[in-house]
């Protein structure tokens, strides 16, 4: 293999690098409104730089399996009902490849120093924006974001069309922010406080406290556990503290309060009660079609003749709240393929090997929530690992050629 090439920097146009962070890490800007939360801004942008700068690079096996499954996801689509939802489902998957292999290629023509800095732009102008919404309007900024929808008892939007998608983006830039080699706990405390304090949502918080037990776990055996065990409850109580002292009124503060035991709280808030329910039953029609394709027309009925006291709030909509569960679901077993992929494109995302599938572990949890695969940032992380499992290669292969040289 020539290291040379392999490790060649791509000339990409500074502009085109910019608007490619500012579409997919603020992927409910509208430039034309579609009538959908996240645009399709990210998406062409992807084309342009794939079209422009795609031959110039290896193609990863990883993005020709993304490739394979955007083709078939249209195939599938073809043998049912060809309708608006058709496109909007499809387009799921032809986002996830062109975004990813778009990411991949931006990669390879930058500094990871610089990509950090984008990135930690991109998280102040969320803080900001969030704060000015809390401080002076809730409506400050959204007339740049389609459908934006909230109230008074809940959170803010900063960019996004609703508090539990802002605060969904805030758990992805913590898991971006935890690669930065200069003040990374600084952006990871930014982050955490968008989310409880002006996302204020309950869906995250309740992710980020899953995220922290899994990651307590995965320290039980470690001489600091106890220490990260001190910490995580003593920054509960402060937490709760402070929603009850300055949140009294919030929708966050009011669930904490009337929770007598945790099944309480999956039946009594209809936003979470819905995403789970929406997890629960794409994961039971899959299997229940023996992990055959369901296609994109069959989840209105299904939900329609499903009927659990534990999903009082679950009703018939068009689209499943749940990424990776609209994916087993729509594509059956190859939906699967893409929660796979997703862990094989990221294997070296972080260099220790337990931190890393804490972070896969996370991620996979964020993906059965709400988030659309169409959503850029998750395809971000894709190509963003399979840039990582590049370098990782690359070293590897330099060191073993050094140690035959060695050896002679």
């Amino acid at each position: 293999m020539n290291f040379k090439l392999e490790n060649n920097k791509i000339k990409l146009s500074k502009f085109i690098i910019v608007l490619f962070y500012i579409f997919t890490f603020f992927p409910y800007l509208k430039i034309i409104d579609l009538g959908t939360d996240t645009q399709i801004n990210a998406f062409f942008i992807s084309i342009v730089i794939v079209f422009i700068y795609g031959f110039e690079i290896k193609i990863p096996k990883e993005i020709k399996l993304l490739f394979l499954i955007m083709y078939i996801s249209i195939i599938i689509g073809l043998f049912g009902m060809i309708n608006f939802n058709f496109f909007r489902r499809v387009f799921n998957y032809i986002t996830l490849f062109f975004v990813s292999f778009a990411t991949y290629i931006v990669m390879n023509g930058q500094e990871e120093e610089k990509v950090e800095k984008y990135i930690k732009i991109c998280i102040n102008i969320w803080l900001v924006v969030g704060i000015l919404q809390e401080i002076t309007n809730q409506k400050f900024l959204t007339f740049l974001i389609s459908g934006a929808r909230t109230s008074a008892t809940r959170g803010v939007l900063s960019l996004a069309p609703e508090p539990t998608y802002y605060g969904t983006m805030c758990i992805f830039f913590i898991l971006l922010s935890i690669r930065f080699r200069k003040n990374r706990n600084l952006y990871i405390i930014n982050c955490i406080v968008q989310i409880v304090f002006l996302a204020k949502s309950t869906m995250c918080t309740l992710i980020l406290g899953l995220m922290l037990m899994i990651y307590g776990i995965s320290k039980i055996n470690k001489p600091y556990f106890i220490f990260i065990a001190v910490a995580v409850f003593l920054t509960s109580i402060v937490t709760y503290n402070t929603i009850e002292e300055y949140m009294p009124n919030s929708r966050l503060y009011s669930i904490i309060k009337e929770l007598d035991n945790p099944m309480d709280l999956l039946v009594e808030d209809a936003s979470i009660n819905q995403r789970v329910g929406h997890i629960y039953y794409s994961l039971k029609g899959s299997i229940e079609n023996l992990g055959l394709p369901n296609g994109y027309n069959k989840w209105i009925k299904y939900i329609e003749e499903q009927h659990n006291p534990y999903f009082p709030w679950v009703a018939p909509t068009i689209s499943i709240m749940s990424g990776y569960g609209a994916a087993i679901f729509e594509l059956g077993i190859i939906g699967i393929i893409i929660i796979i992929i997703s862990f094989k494109s990221l294997k070296f995302y972080l260099k220790n090997k337990s931190n890393n599938i804490v972070f896969l572990l996370s991620l996979t949890l964020i993906m059965f929530t709400a988030l659309p695969l169409s959503n850029p940032i998750y395809s971000f992380f894709i190509g963003y690992g399979l840039y990582l499992k590049k370098l990782k290669n690359i070293s590897i292969i330099k060191s073993d050629n050094i140690s035959r040289i060695e050896g002679e």
